[in-house]
């Protein structure tokens, strides 16, 4: 029975690092994810009136929408759209 003490003990001493690590690398990512977002007001405010192009490409971005607006169409051998 001892042998079962001491193991659940480790497990339970490695379940709180692992607690305390996975904690520690969220607060990493919201930090890192503030920032960015931060980051990003700063380019739209400094670049709203000066740059309308920058400006609409930040907020496609934002959006989560593609910078790539061409359409992939299927042509056959005529270069008619099929």
């Amino acid at each position: 029975m001892q042998g079962n003490q001491g193991m659940d003990d480790e497990m339970k001493e490695i379940r709180e690092k692992y607690v305390l690590l996975k904690k520690k690398v969220k607060e990493v990512i919201e930090r890192k994810k503030k920032a960015l977002k931060d980051e990003y007001d700063r380019k739209f405010s400094d670049n709203f009136r000066a740059n309308i192009k920058l400006f609409w490409k930040l907020v496609r971005k934002a959006r989560g929408k593609s910078e790539n607006t061409n359409l992939d169409v299927i042509r056959d051998e005529n270069s008619s759209f099929v």
